[in-house]
């Protein structure tokens, strides 16, 4: 194609060339069918065609609108003879009053009429550098048009003079952005290429300043660049040229030296130190050359990989992982930047811990989905209602501006929205107030399944156990079933005794430094009243392993909380805050003195039962059976969350809250784990996906972050629609996710299996791992709940945004009341910190157990400190009983007290030895 840049400077420079480039592409705009010249003045009738301007200029000194006809010829006239008089001519006509009227059909002309003037004016006195923002936003204002978003090369051509003009280096990347979209969706590769030179060049230059782009942006930029210059058959050279200028002042990208080279030798046609696959984005390689290259080019990558990462350091989060309520999922802090995959979990420096958060974190969001989380949501849906009922009164949005915000703009206060807006702030509340409540509850039982289930106990397993398993991917030799099972069970016994032999190396100062003397008090509080409650089961049920235990606590937590263990969802907030706590521990008790009858036939009818209360019934019924049941609770803890404003007129038609469920049903039902940002290439040949992605945080040996290759066979559409997303999002890495299947009763589903999800935009494609890696294809309904969560529809995006306590519901009711009671209690939503609510259920929930509030307050403040001040060696030995006996009763000998110790308020030596003292020892109430 020649140098694209070489000519913006040809005949007066790049001005005048950039103004002539989009000129051209305006006229495409306006006369898409290109109309003869001599048809067009035969339109504009006693038209000079050698002074087409001349008619013009005198008629709108006269203020008249002129036919937009008219305009749009004379319009074309001067685009199409640029340099041959139009552009003088628009310079003539520069700044005159509207040539057509204010009808919505002539604002388009309007805007290209005053872009082309301006597009006149670059480089004269007339433009000064301060106009051209306003240049920029008429040319926002014609991209956004559907006629020239469909005009790809057009529209870049408008981008493309404010990117190379724009004395602002890093306005003039962010025009340059656009223009490299507009290419990629005209299929013009070069201007594409040229356009991410220009943004990359640009970046580069602005490195240094305050608010210059993060280093990985630049990273990103520069490696973006240089791939869709080795896209071109002949890459632009002043392009590159410029780009290699400002590429040797940044330091921060010479890991990408290699890249560079690859593609100067394309440019000089010379001989290449690097194959240019290395950086080229498409390959048409035969399956042994691409094996070639998976072994020793996209190897080359890897450097620039971990340098890249290098630089985003300084912006790491290492911070605690984090279960949310929000979005049913957790945060690894191995796993933000990292995805597990093949056996890499085996090469991660802290795989020990990072075992033991997985289970601790997978055992919470299991917890989140069940009762408590079915209450949750039918407050966050009633929250969407309202909010689409002040949406409605004041409609100060379209409905789809509503849609893509999630928060509506509001009009004056009156006492209707008013009221609207307190429900929602009240139900707001009430949502932090479960979560509060049960936290600490939930930690516990996280605790107890991290540090107290030892899979080994005996033949059965929970799906946090399950899951864990499969996180590792190890495809047998043999394709048969059979084979498979024999393989998996393998792997699975030596990766139980690898965890155990993790419990017993890490739990007991796990137990005391972290969770009781460290992290805080509802670790302490829900640690406590779950052992509390399993040493209740072992005095009741005889003996009972911690694995056994584990299994009861997580189904209990999912599937028996459905009714008393939450309160009406109509109480007034404060009567609803002390209901809840009260519930929680009622049902704690309850849960304590749950007839032994009911543990054993819980423990050998697996899957053929559902709570009712807390009495097991037998026959858990169909599918169809199982969804009836949600979508009937549900309705009716809607009614509840929505009793108030019911109560004074409120029609109860829903709107969005099935479609909520729904989507949510699905959404829960797939668990991430771990997600990365990769480098990656298409093989057309073979259609084959090929990409490079961070396994490990720290591998083991270096201390680096390590990185497998991949490739994934793909049918001829999804190729086609991955390269159609490479056309929508030419700066883009591919994102890797691993997620863990949670459907259990799913026709074709099963529970723990894992997958890899590549994504790209909208593309997505999904594989299975675990034990049945490259084993079957994955099932629509496994696939649908995957692209539900990574691509959310409109209303669990609106919800998602409303309950955001920054910038959602909260926050805009509180800024929009401030100085009214509603706007402060909007503000403490916004503003909540639930540390204090959680402490004080923690209490509540360790007086439950040692019957003494006094002693309670001390525990949660010191933990066995409290009760073993200055004997550290018998603390220490607590510790070790407290964890042994999460498993079975710990041997009598193991702590020798005396028998007025303080440490008898906690603990308790039966006939199977040392244990929690149990709930039922030590509670007058009756149970619930």
């Amino acid at each position: 194609m020649g140098s694209y840049l070489q000519s913006f400077s040809d005949e007066g420079g790049a001005s005048l060339a950039l103004g002539r480039a989009a000129a051209g592409a305006l006229a495409d705009l306006l006369d898409p069918e290109h109309v003869p010249l001599n048809e067009l003045v035969d339109l504009v009738e006693g038209l000079d065609a050698n002074h087409p301007g001349q008619a013009l200029f005198e008629a709108v000194t006269s203020n008249e609108p002129l036919n937009v006809d008219v305009v749009r010829a004379f319009l074309v006239l001067f685009l199409r003879t640029w340099d041959d008089g139009g552009r003088t001519s628009l310079l003539n006509v520069w700044r005159l009053p509207p040539l057509v009227g204010e009808e919505a059909a002539s604002e388009q002309l309007r805007t290209a009429f005053e872009a082309a003037a301006d597009l006149a004016a670059l480089g004269t006195p007339l433009l000064e550098d301060a106009d051209l923002p306003t240049l920029c936003e008429r040319m926002d204002r014609l991209a956004a048009d559907g006629q020239v978003a469909g005009h790809g090369m057009g529209a870049a051509a408008l981008w493309l003079p404010a990117a190379q003009l724009m004395p602002d280096d890093l306005l003039g990347a962010g025009y340059a952005f656009h223009a490299a979209e507009a290419a990629s969706r005209a299929g013009e590769p070069e201007v594409l290429a040229v356009a991410a030179s220009i943004r990359a060049t640009r970046l580069l230059r602005a490195v240094d300043r305050n608010d210059g782009p993060s280093l990985v942006l630049l990273f990103d930029a520069v490696d973006s660049a240089l791939r869709h210059l080795a896209a071109c058959e002949r890459p632009d050279e002043d392009a590159y040229g410029q780009l290699a200028v400002a590429f040797r002042t940044a330091p921060a990208v010479q890991s990408l030296m290699p890249m560079m080279l690859a593609v100067f030798a394309v440019v000089q046609q010379s001989e290449a130190s690097y194959p240019i696959e290395l950086v080229r984005p498409m390959w048409t390689l035969s399956l042994q050359s691409m094996i070639e290259e998976l072994s020793s080019t996209v190897l080359d990558t890897i450097p620039a990989e971990i340098a890249r990462e290098r630089l985003g350091a300084d912006v790491v989060d290492d911070s605690f992982a984090l279960a949310s309520w929000a979005t049913w999922s957790f945060d690894h802090p191995y796993y933000r930047r990292a995805v597990p995959h093949g056996a890499s979990m085996e090469r991660e420096r802290d795989v020990d811990i990072s075992m033991l958060v997985l289970r601790h974190e997978s055992t919470h969001v299991l917890s989140m989905v069940g009762g408590l989380g079915l209450a949750v949501m039918a407050l966050r849906a009633a929250v969407v209602e309202l909010e689409l009922d002040l949406w409605a009164f004041y409609q100060r949005s379209t409905a789809q501006e509503f849609a893509d915000s999630g928060v509506a703009a509001l009009g004056e206060p009156n006492p209707p929205t008013i009221a609207i807006a307190s429900w929602q702030t009240d139900l707001l509340a009430k949502i932090q107030v479960l979560q509060d409540v049960w936290n600490p509850w939930f930690e516990g039982i996280a605790v107890f399944s991290e540090l107290a289930d030892d899979p080994t106990a005996d033949d059965d397993d929970t799906i946090v156990g399950d899951l864990m398993t499969q996180l590792i991917d190890r495809p047998p030799e043999s394709a048969s079933v059979e084979e498979r099972r024999a393989a998996l069970a393998a792997t699975r016994l030596a990766f139980e005794r690898q965890f155990v032999s993790i419990q017993e190396r890490l739990g007991p100062e796990r137990l005391q430094y972290y969770y009781w003397e460290t992290a805080g008090p509802k670790y302490v509080g829900g640690y406590l009243a779950v052992r509390a409650v399993v040493a209740s089961w072992r005095a009741r049920a005889g003996p009972m392993s911690g694995h056994a235990a584990m299994r009861h606590l997580l189904h209990l937590t999912r599937f028996a909380t459905s009714d008393s263990a939450v309160p009406a969802l109509s109480l007034p907030p404060d009567e609803f805050a002390d209901a809840a706590v009260e519930a929680m521990l009622s049902w704690v008790r309850g849960v304590a003195n749950i007839d032994a009858g009911h543990l054993r036939f819980a423990e050998e009818s697996p899957g053929s039962f559902r709570w009712v209360g807390l009495r097991p019934l037998k026959g858990a019924g169909s599918l169809d059976e199982a969804t009836t049941t949600v979508d009937v609770l549900y309705r009716e803890r809607m009614d509840e969350a929505l009793q108030p404003a019911m109560a004074v007129g409120r029609p109860a038609t829903l709107t969005l809250a099935e479609e909520l469920l729904e989507a949510w049903s699905s959404v829960m039902t797939v668990m991430p784990i771990g997600r990365a940002t990769a480098r990656f290439w298409v093989n057309r040949t073979t259609q084959h996906l090929v990409y490079l992605v961070r396994v490990t945080e720290h591998r083991y040996d270096t201390g680096e972050p390590s990185y497998d290759v991949g490739s994934v066979p793909l049918e001829e559409d999804e190729i086609a629609g991955l390269e159609i997303a490479m056309v929508d999002h030419p700066f883009d890495r591919l994102t890797v996710f691993r997620f863990v299947d949670l459907a259990s009763g799913i026709p074709d589903r099963q529970a723990a299996m894992n997958v890899i999800v590549f994504k790209l935009g909208d593309w997505i494609h999904v594989q299975l791992r675990g034990w049945q890696f490259g084993t079957s294809e994955v099932t629509r309904s496994l696939e649908y709940s995957v692209r539900t969560r990574l691509v959310p529809p409109t209303a669990v995006r609106m919800e998602a945004a409303l309950i955001d306590a920054g910038e959602g519901a909260a926050s805009r009711t509180a800024v929009w009341l401030n100085g009214h009671e509603v706007g402060a209690a909007a503000a403490r939503v916004r503003d909540h910190d639930g540390s204090a609510r959680e402490r004080d259920t923690s209490r509540r929930l360790v007086e439950l157990v040692l019957r003494d509030s006094e002693l309670a307050e001390k525990l949660l403040d010191k933990g066995l400190r409290a009760l073993v001040p200055y004997e550290v060696r018998l603390r220490s030995a607590a510790y070790r009983v407290l964890h042994a006996s999460g498993r079975e009763p710990a041997p009598a000998a193991d702590l020798d007290l005396a028998e007025d110790h303080p440490l008898l308020a906690l603990l308790a030596c039966g006939a199977g030895g040392w244990d929690v003292v149990p709930i039922t020892e030590r509670s007058d109430e009756e149970p619930a």
